[in-house]
């Protein structure tokens, strides 16, 4: 697992990435993330040497008037897709160095209390400072709006006194409207996130879900196929042997610096289980490669699901580009390269199409003496495309040169402009190898 993850909150000063506070703060209310909110009047910044804007806490909002205020500049009243109108209420300590109390929150639904958020992260030198953004987005796309709520907190004793610390908190939407702390998540971002937004805060969730530091140790399989990719990575690092057999290139295999491969376990393509990727780059350019494996446990071996050169980017719709390893014909700045497929049936990706280019301004003529193709070029872009689709028939030449037009309706109809998947590659090391 993780080191992110085995942490504990013991040493809470030494988890969460320090930042020293600045003049000034500023308190972010994202109404473009998820639900909007709708009431109350929203502040959107204030100086740090400025209390928030706060009322005493009403009785129907704390049982604990005496110890807390009502900050109005992160309560309001929210549509929110499983429970319908709420009322978020943010309550805050009068005397957080005194009495070491986090702040805490409540939902309201027509009067009523249905639901108490009051997970505390203050510690014996650290206290609560104020609350810098609450949002509510759909950050595990359940279909239900979440809370990610990001404090800032004080450091005032230790070696980092002085300093500052921030702290972000999802909780996650059920179907009946009870939230749950994510806590391992929260733990991981809190540590990980260099800037503290609703959009940081986001885009991590979405990469934790996807790489190895969710570690989901759901069943025994999991933990099996788990244990069998350490053990592969192991025989790379001792034996110079991939999982599939074949050999790693070791022409600049440094034996005091063994980490120059990269690696991440994740379910790269949603089939509910982990993948293997392994890029091997610090080599000759024939010894450059990618691969994709998965564990399996009825035959006892690994199955490739892909290979190809190291420049690869993946697509959420399921689909990758992979870069060719050289360029040395005439697309100019236009790097050839092939998309792929993942197809659900063989449990792989399928090659679609394999696209190289003509640049006119560096190359008037081809290496024949051919001059350029305008009449392929009908948008005038001075690039043609040759674009060789794998489900037609290939008898060995080149394809018939197609305008930009063309190159365009493939992207279309493959990733277009569907989001990249960010992969958190760990370097190859006995290290990293235990954490998984």
């Amino acid at each position: 697992m993780n080191l992110l993850i085995k942490n504990s909150l013991k040493s809470l000063r030494l988890r969460w990435r320090l930042r020293f506070l600045p003049a000034a703060l500023f308190l972010f209310l994202l109404s473009g993330c998820g639900a909007k909110p709708q009431t109350l009047p929203k502040t959107e910044s204030a100086d740090a040497h400025t209390p928030p804007d706060t009322t005493e806490a009403s009785t129907n909002v704390s049982d604990d008037t005496d110890n807390f205020l009502l900050d109005e500049t992160q309560s309001f009243f929210i549509d929110l897709k499983q429970l319908g109108e709420i009322r978020f209420c943010s309550l805050i300590p009068k005397d957080p160095t005194g009495s070491g109390r986090d702040a805490f929150f409540r939902i309201e639904k027509d009067g009523n209390t249905i639901q108490t958020l009051d997970d505390s992260h203050t510690a014996a030198t650290m206290f609560f400072s104020r609350i810098e953004a609450v949002s509510f987005p759909d950050y595990n796309s359940d279909g239900y709006d979440d809370i990610i709520i990001i404090n800032s907190y004080d450091i005032l004793g230790g070696p980092d006194s002085g300093t500052g610390a921030s702290f972000v908190k999802y909780y996650k939407a059920a179907e009946n409207g009870v939230f749950s702390y994510d806590q391992t998540l929260s733990e991981s971002a809190s540590q990980a996130l260099t800037e503290f937004t609703i959009s940081a805060a986001r885009e991590y969730a979405k990469k934790f879900a996807s790489s190895a530091l969710s570690a989901p140790f759901a069943s025994d399989d999991s933990i099996l196929r788990r244990q069998k990719y350490r053990e592969a990575l192991n025989e790379l690092m001792e034996n110079l042997i991939f999982p599939n057999g074949m050999p790693a290139d070791d022409s600049f295999l440094d034996e005091t610096d063994f980490s120059y491969g990269d690696f991440a376990v994740c379910d790269i393509d949603s089939d509910g289980a982990e993948e293997l990727l392994i890029s091997w780059s610090d080599a000759t350019m024939a010894g450059m490669i990618f691969y994709i494996f998965q564990y399996d446990k009825e035959t006892d071996s690994f199955r490739e699901e892909f290979g190809a050169f190291p420049g690869v980017t993946f697509y959420e719709n399921g689909y990758i580009t992979a870069d060719i390893s050289h360029n040395q014909g005439m697309a100019g700045d236009f790097w050839p390269y092939s998309i792929f497929q993942y197809d659900k049936d063989s449990d792989s990706y399928l090659a679609v199409a394999f696209i190289d280019a003509w640049d006119k301004n560096l190359f008037p003529t081809d290496y024949d003496g051919a001059v350029f193709p305008d009449e392929a070029d009908t948008s005038n872009s001075g690039f043609v495309y040759y674009i060789y689709r794998n489900s037609a028939a290939w008898d060995g030449a080149q394809p018939a040169p197609s305008d930009v037009t063309e190159y365009n309706r493939l992207l279309e109809e493959t990733y277009g402009d569907c989001d990249t998947i960010r992969i958190d590659y760990l370097e190859i090391t006995k290290e990293n190898i235990n954490q998984i």
